[in-house]
């Protein structure tokens, strides 16, 4: 029986998280209805719910595994499917990675997008791939992004400098072609990460997406990752410092979480998780027009990418007051009553 490995690539932001540590509980009734999706353990990286250090060792960017274990880990996977007749690897990092070279272009990353796509095709050895990607409309995807960074390191700027830094993961269209050139065109699944369209839960969506039976023996994992109000995320960043040790967000970042379910932080202003004011947010969309629309007539055979209308995020956007020391104030006196009780801190 002829095997089709599924690598799923993103992009962050579109539920990943959620979609991991599903996939992650249900790894027995899965491989009932023919889908394996094996432990990234079996070469003797860590126990994960993803494949985040294969894709990592792929881009050289791994302490510990290289190019030679995510080789191996994708034939034990092959190996170890059986008679299962579809094989899924998940981990967002496959859609950023590049490997840079220090005669590249400074303002195009093609290059280096395509020595990584071509490890990842090599790692994949003669497998039958196909590349499976969610792409979230660029503004929202960006500021997702941007609370995530600000929340999980030492980030200390605003928007505007996030997204001078990482413009260049906002070019779908650039990206897909280079993942199709890689793996043929064919073998490209795209879809949009746009929940008010779908008509399941994302898990569901997803397995169907794959051709794969939703059964009511599935144990959802619940929403992961969820994201932070806004205040809470000026919060951490201006709480931020250069070099924070990993263990620092980690910890900061779950304390956060807790005291935005108090009933004090409903006395916060509802800043929400909007970051761009309206202007910026539409030059950003139209900048890149031209790249999607080329990405829905390819994909979808339609004009429009995204059907969620900018507008609809335009207009709720809070204004740019910033946190006010008086509200650090409130959240840091929480946090210490909270951090002081047993069991927490």
């Amino acid at each position: 029986m002829s095997k089709t490995l599924y690598l799923h690539i993103g992009t962050h932001k579109t539920a990943t998280t959620t979609l991991q540590h599903f996939l992650a509980k249900n790894r027995k009734a899965l491989r009932a209805v023919g889908l394996f999706y094996p432990q990234q353990n079996i070469v003797g990286a860590p126990r994960h719910y993803a494949h985040h250090r294969i894709a990592h060792a792929i881009a050289g960017r791994d302490d510990k595994l290289d190019f030679d274990c995510a080789t191996a880990f994708f034939a034990k996977a092959m190996e170890l499917a059986g008679e299962d007749d579809r094989i899924l690897i998940s981990a967002e990092p496959f859609f950023r990675h590049m490997i840079k070279r220090k005669n590249d272009p400074a303002t195009d990353p093609e290059p280096a997008l395509y020595r990584y796509a071509k490890k990842v095709r090599a790692a994949c050895g003669d497998a039958d791939v196909r590349i499976v990607v969610m792409l979230r409309r660029q503004d929202l995807f960006i500021e997702s992004m941007y609370g995530e960074h600000v929340l999980s390191t030492g980030y200390q700027h605003e928007i505007a400098s996030f997204i001078e830094e990482r413009h260049w993961m906002l070019d779908y269209r650039q990206r897909l072609a280079v993942w199709a050139d890689v793996f043929g065109a064919d073998n490209i699944m795209v879809r949009t990460f746009e929940r008010e369209s779908m008509d399941t839960p994302v898990e569901q969506y997803f397995l169907n997406w794959l051709g794969v039976d939703w059964c009511d023996g599935f144990d959802a994992a619940g929403d992961q990752n969820v994201a932070l109000n806004r205040t809470f995320v000026e919060f951490k960043r201006q709480m931020n410092f250069p070099n924070q040790p990993s263990g620092h967000n980690t910890r900061l970042r779950e304390w956060l979480t807790m005291a935005a379910a108090l009933p004090f932080a409903a006395d916060l202003p509802k800043r929400g998780k909007y970051y761009l004011n309206p202007k910026d947010r539409y030059t950003l969309m139209e900048a890149q027009e031209d790249g999607n629309r080329e990405v829905a007539r390819t994909y979808f055979d339609r004009e429009d990418l995204f059907l969620r209308r900018v507008e609809h995020d335009a207009k709720h956007y809070p204004g740019t007051d910033i946190v006010t020391d008086r509200e650090i104030q409130k959240i840091t006196r929480h946090l210490l009553r909270m951090i002081a009780q047993p069991g927490v801190g």
